[in-house]
């Protein structure tokens, strides 16, 4: 549909959508075995999401093998929402030790965050609830 990924769909889709969160499943083995049999069906979604490059599914695997389910389903849920309005301003980093993780937006002592990533910091405040950090780094001489 051409509403796909703003408000209006989501709205309109509210049961279809539930009802397929409803399948996805919670177990990380499965989870990633859904991811796998996705991809390629997904293509011509994710060329429309700008989200089709090798580069990015491999990234969007990497996070689903990071994250808990339950973040991953607050995470796609959001998107779903709204996503031409929420899929930028995302942090810089994910890290992750076993089952910790969290997110890290990294500024210099001169940088301000964008638009889109306060956009994210509310959203994450308001409905993703997800760990993060924000990294000023400056700088403290000048090496020769």
């Amino acid at each position: 549909p051409q509403d796909f990924g703003a408000p209006g769909y989501a709205k309109r889709r509210t049961a279809a959508i539930e009802k397929h969160f409803a399948t996805i499943p919670n177990d990380k083995a499965e989870l990633l075995w859904t991811f796998d049999y996705w991809v390629e069906p997904s293509s011509g979604l994710r060329q429309y999401l700008w989200a089709h490059r090798p580069a990015d599914v491999d990234r969007a695997r990497a996070i689903v093998s990071i994250l808990p389910a339950d973040a991953l389903h607050r995470i796609l849920k959001y998107l779903v929402a709204n996503y031409w309005h929420r899929y930028l301003g995302w942090p810089d980093l994910l890290i992750y030790k076993l089952d910790d993780f969290f997110f890290v937006e990294v500024k210099s002592s001169k940088d301000k965050l964008r638009e889109d990533q306060k956009n994210w910091i509310y959203g994450n405040t308001a409905e993703l609830h997800l760990p993060f950090k924000i990294v000023k780094i400056h700088k403290t001489s000048v090496q020769n």
